[in-house]
């Protein structure tokens, strides 16, 4: 399975409530600050076995693309 996960740290659909990978001390569009630590996807992915784990930006396609495309070739050699 590939699971890709879009993060920008807040829900949209709330006005702009942090969400729980929002960094600690963040500020939100209302002002409020975030006291909580923000979950690490990517180390929570290693934690629990994850066979291939990555991250980019997705501004950045001529990074992402090639990111999404080993992670799809990765279950093809499985």
């Amino acid at each position: 399975m590939t699971y890709i996960v879009m993060n920008n740290g807040c829900y949209g659909l709330t006005k702009g409530q942090d969400s729980a990978t929002a960094d600690a001390g963040a500020k939100s569009k209302a002002g409020s600050v975030n006291m909580f630590e923000g979950i690490d996807l990517c180390g929570l992915a290693i934690e629990l076995g994850a066979t291939f784990v990555a991250q980019s930006f997705s501004g950045d396609k001529h990074q992402l693309v090639p990111l999404i495309q080993a992670a799809i070739h990765i279950l093809v050699l499985r």
